[in-house]
């Protein structure tokens, strides 16, 4: 806790020292930086959050809001082996019946 107000002053008197110090081209651009990272911060954090919500939801709602993720049925039926017609013997079998 003492760090984060020791953070704060120091912050705080950075701030008074460019008031007295810098010129207003200074203080603006300083201010439109620390805006900027304010805004990154807040879309990293607005993200996160989505994210968390988006996997609370239950599968079916999580399809229906999100339905370039949801799971596609296979295109093509594999045998139980798992060697489809892309195996390497078909292509000679389909040769050898024509």
């Amino acid at each position: 806790m003492v760090e984060l107000l020791s953070q704060g002053m120091i912050a705080l008197s950075t701030w008074a020292w460019l008031e007295v110090h810098s010129t207003s081209f200074a203080m603006m651009v300083a201010a439109l930086l620390a805006l900027a990272v304010v805004a990154i911060v807040a879309a990293a954090m607005l993200t996160v959050v989505l994210r968390l919500w988006a996997a609370a939801l239950p599968a079916g709602r999580r399809e229906r809001a999100f339905p370039a993720n949801a799971a596609r049925p296979p295109t093509l039926h594999r045998p139980v082996g798992g060697r489809g017609p892309r195996a390497p013997g078909a292509a000679f079998r389909r040769l050898a019946l024509v």
